[in-house]
């Protein structure tokens, strides 16, 4: 039997223990039995599939982490890039807008 087997055809409670460290390719979590402290499953991120290993680098880029001071600095210019597209878009219709647009009339 294997470990995903054991693991859904046994009933008892487990602990789950996943670690996020700033590099995806530390990541790890592992299955303990709660009675025995036996170590049921330990995934590591080698056992990632393709699909969930793109996943787990996007998430550690997306947060900051994965290339420290640089991927933050891109991270704030496209934050700060997008708020100029809806600044300069908000302006763009204020000037374009129809004469009495805001204007109520009876």
């Amino acid at each position: 039997m294997n470990q995903r087997d054991y693991l859904l055809s046994n009933r008892r409670w487990r602990i789950y223990i996943s670690v996020f460290p700033p590099k995806a390719k530390d990541e790890a979590t592992m299955h303990i039995d709660q009675y025995s402290g036996e170590i049921l499953a330990d995934y590591l991120y080698d056992n990632y599939e393709p699909l969930g290993k793109l996943m787990s680098w996007g998430i550690t880029v997306h947060k900051g982490l994965e290339y420290g001071l640089a991927n933050q600095f891109i991270g704030l210019f496209v934050c700060l890039g997008i708020m100029r597209l809806i600044i300069e878009g908000l302006i763009l219709w204020w000037e374009r807008k129809p004469e009495g647009h805001f204007v109520h009339q009876n």
